[in-house]
């Protein structure tokens, strides 16, 4: 069982090919390049690298938010063609869990991905590492996917009795906030850790793939979990309007 995992809901344009034992291949950057320009070239240089075609993959994963809107609609585009093309299933793989997946040893620590919302909010969730014998890097989410200001995610945090590794993209705007917060039980994942990979992508979408949790390609759309700006602004001058 091979698949193609493809991340675009951030900055970084990521793609990977995974087996059932093994990440064959992975290609991440981030340079400042569109996904537009970036990602179908990096897909025909991963394929080419791995000695394979569209046709040998069994499904598509693909992060599907929360995240940039132009980037996971540029990533869903990309995956429905290859989906398309190759006549496979595509797999839905949460952004915010494979952002924890990435994390790796939490040692105990309750994991908080978070992705910059802009506004200064952020999308997030809680989550646990579990089954860790099964090879999966699997979590569990607590609670559900939110966006929220950045100040009533860590106000909240503090009254957990818990330690918390944070994660994510949103650490450039915020990491003084989370440092300067927690009492001692806030600490930041690893820089290397911090971006999210296709590679994290594929681990998770293998494990979708094999528990049957694939779609078909015209059933996948992105999660945004809020409106975009220029929707809101839509609204509001609507309000003003009326």
């Amino acid at each position: 069982m091979k698949i193609l995992a493809i991340e675009s809901s951030g900055n970084v344009a990521s793609a990977a090919i995974a087996g059932e034992d093994k990440i064959l291949a992975e290609y991440t950057v981030n340079i400042g390049k569109t996904h537009s320009q970036t990602l179908l070239p990096m897909i025909d240089r991963i394929l080419s690298d791995a000695e394979m075609s569209v046709n040998e993959l069994d499904a598509i994963a693909v992060s599907r938010g929360p995240g940039s809107f132009t980037g996971l609609r540029i990533g869903s585009a990309t995956a429905k063609g290859l989906a398309a093309a190759a006549g496979i299933p595509i797999v839905d793989v949460p952004t915010l869990e494979a952002l924890a997946v990435g994390v790796g040893n939490a040692g105990g620590r309750l994991i908080c991905p978070v992705i910059d919302a802009r506004r200064n909010e952020v999308y997030s969730a809680l989550f646990e590492e579990e089954d860790k014998g099964s090879g999966k890097g699997a979590v569990r989410m607590i609670g559900e996917e939110r966006a929220l200001g950045m100040e009533a995610l860590l106000s909240e945090l503090e009254a957990m009795d818990r330690e918390i590794i944070f994660t994510g993209d949103a650490l450039r705007v915020h990491a003084d906030k989370i440092k300067a917060a927690g009492n001692g039980k806030f600490m930041l994942a690893p820089l290397s850790s911090r971006d999210l990979r296709a590679g994290c992508v594929a681990t998770i979408g293998l494990y979708m793939l094999e528990s049957g949790k694939a779609v078909e390609g015209s059933d996948h759309t992105p999660v945004y979990l809020r409106l975009s700006s220029a929707e809101r602004e839509r609204l509001e001058q609507g309000k003003t309007l009326g």
